[in-house]
């Protein structure tokens, strides 16, 4: 009954890991197309300086400086919130990837590599014989 209740653990734990994986990945993705919105209304507000300043210069008068303080005014503002979209995104990224590192660390740490004496051929650890030319491993 043990070994069962052992099984039954580490499929929860697996399954609390996998559902923990998906949200973050799914709010990284919501960030990641919020800061893409953000970015495509800075362009936008580009666009209207630009049209601004175009006018302005065909009709051979100064540009409206108030309308265009308060779309720069407007920009800075969606560039803070990418700023914080991206401090947001690396606060995600950086406990999972010290968390791989450590799992891929251990993982080679344990397997070791075997190569035949012969012929220098890599085979699998634990493996008694070389599988290209078949000589004893040591």
């Amino acid at each position: 009954m043990s070994f069962l209740k052992k099984i039954g653990d580490v499929v929860k734990d697996t399954a609390t890991t996998v559902g923990s994986k998906s949200a973050d990945m799914l709010e990284a993705g919501k960030l990641k197309l919020h800061k893409s919105q953000l970015e495509g209304k800075i362009k936008d507000k580009k666009t209207e300086i630009g049209g601004i300043v175009y006018e302005a210069y065909k009709q051979n008068t100064p540009a409206d400086t108030s309308a265009l303080e308060e779309i720069y005014s407007e920009i800075k503002d969606l560039e803070n919130q990418i700023e914080a979209i991206e401090v947001k995104l690396q606060k995600e990224v950086e406990p999972s990837t010290s968390n791989e590192a450590q799992t891929t660390s251990s993982t080679e740490t344990t397997v070791e590599k075997v190569f035949c004496a012969e012929c220098g051929q890599e085979s699998s650890p634990g493996a008694k014989f070389c599988k290209s030319c078949g000589k004893p491993l040591q």
